[in-house]
């Protein structure tokens, strides 16, 4: 599927990560490409990753701004 949506996601709780993630990379035309777990992960991942997308707990410790 060449126009498939790539999706980063940025959530704090492993569970609730690992069910979105695989949740979101099961529908059609969407693709999880980075699952972080705070702000300073995905500043690492989110650059590489070239995402459509992003996906940001806004509760998340520490806050979103630095993203």
């Amino acid at each position: 599927m060449p126009n498939r949506c790539r999706i980063a996601l940025v959530e704090d709780q492993p569970g609730y990560r690992e069910t979105l993630t695989a949740h979101l990379g099961e529908q059609p035309g969407w693709r999880v490409v980075a699952a972080c777990a705070d702000a300073t992960e995905a500043l690492r991942q989110i650059p590489g990753s070239n995402p459509d997308l992003i996906l940001i707990d806004i509760g998340l410790p520490g806050g979103v701004s630095g993203i």
